[in-house]
């Protein structure tokens, strides 16, 4: 008996049998048998060995059968149902708020031929909803069924893109949640950061777990972060275990950094994998990033040695500030402007050249009208007499 995995709203999977041997093939819509209905999904697998998915208490005899392929009016009913599906998450939220539960509403299924009704929500606790199911059947006139679901499979109904640009893995291909510590993501030398190790459901991100146990078998390789070292450089620390490359990161009291392979451990120093207990020192006996000259000195075969001072050429002028020649005064001869003196204030100058004379008392001078001419004054008299 072949064995078909069938796909409906909300990523909801199960595995059907076909007795009647259809001739489906992935994406064909089809009408199989429910919890007292029917109900309808399309075909997302199809699997010869698909037995060893099912549970060990579940004989394929138990497996509840596929009935028909959906035909054009199947197809408009269903349609329907997802019409009557959004009028009633509003009704429902209106129920939800009538009788004062902390409820948030996931999503709303509708079976094929109406006879159950499916509301899945999230809280934070347990919720005593008897009281709401009255209210719900008597509403609905059908069976109506509450499930209280977690954030990962609010998350995976609803659907979305990861971080990395793709599908969520779990509306992609997860099959069943795994638990996920913070200790994978201390294994893999990652920061513990939550905007980048959670997801959109607020957990941490399922990839955390793909390539922990690679990251496993490396770190067992080599000594622990933070682990003491002594060698021809003197003394350092085990700072990074990168498992790309496989290889062990040592810092070094000078600054300088090398990295050694499982093999180079075990040649140039004294590390033991099979020891039970972590060792405290670890001691090299050669550095292979040094190199021994002839007079016994140990210079870094990384670095070039270090030449003889050499004084700078110098650049011509081409206008821009940053290629300018700095001028040393000492060495060279120019022209001196000549210093300015800031200006001063006008009122200053002139309270500097302004004498001030002596006040003397002097008889007040006649004034010289415009028309008398020198040497010739009226008198009043004669001002206002007529000319004879």
């Amino acid at each position: 008996m072949s064995l078909v995995e069938i796909e409906f709203k909300g990523r909801r999977k199960g595995i059907y049998s076909n007795p009647q041997e259809f001739p489906l093939s992935i994406g064909d819509i089809v009408i199989v048998a429910a919890d007292r209905g029917e109900d309808m999904g399309h075909v997302s697998l199809i699997e010869s060995d698909m037995e060893n998915w099912l549970e060990e208490d579940q004989p394929q005899e138990e497996i509840e059968p596929i009935l028909r392929r959906a035909n054009k009016d199947d197809i408009l009913k269903q349609k329907d149902n997802r019409r009557l599906e959004k009028e009633s998450r509003h009704i429902f939220r209106e129920f939800v708020q009538k009788n004062e539960l902390e409820m948030k509403l996931a999503n709303s299924e509708y079976q094929f031929d109406n006879k159950k009704l499916t509301f899945y929500f999230t809280a934070d606790g347990r919720v005593d909803f008897r009281e709401l199911v009255k209210d719900l059947a008597q509403h609905f006139r059908t069976r109506i069924d509450l499930r209280q679901i977690g954030s990962r499979d609010e998350s995976k109904r609803l659907g979305g893109i990861g971080i990395c640009g793709l599908e969520l893995c779990c509306c992609a291909w997860i099959r069943e949640f795994q638990p996920i510590t913070t200790n994978m993501v201390k294994e893999q030398h990652l920061l513990l950061n939550p905007q980048k190790n959670t997801g959109l459901c607020g957990r941490l991100r399922c990839c955390l777990r793909y390539e922990v146990e690679q990251y496993r078998d490396v770190n067992n390789l080599f000594p622990k972060l933070e682990t003491k070292v002594k060698g021809p450089r003197g003394d350092g620390i085990v700072e990074k275990i990168d498992m790309c490359s496989q290889s062990c990161g040592i810092c070094w009291r000078d600054g300088n950094r090398s990295s050694f392979s499982i093999d180079q451990m075990k040649t140039f120093s004294d590390w033991d994998l099979e020891s039970t207990e972590p060792p405290s020192l670890i001691t090299f006996k050669k550095d292979p990033s040094l190199q021994e000259e002839v007079t016994g000195n140990l210079v870094a075969s990384a670095e070039p040695e270090k030449s003889a001072k050499k004084h700078p050429k110098t650049k011509r002028y081409s206008g821009s500030k940053k290629s300018k020649p700095k001028v040393n005064a000492k060495n060279t001869k120019t022209a001196k402007r000549p210093v300015t003196k800031p200006k001063q204030k006008q009122t200053s100058k002139l309270i500097e050249m302004v004498e001030i004379a002596p006040i003397t008392k002097e008889s007040p001078k006649k004034h010289k009208s415009a028309y008398s001419k020198p040497g010739k004054h009226r008198s009043s008299k004669n001002r206002h007499s007529p000319k004879k």
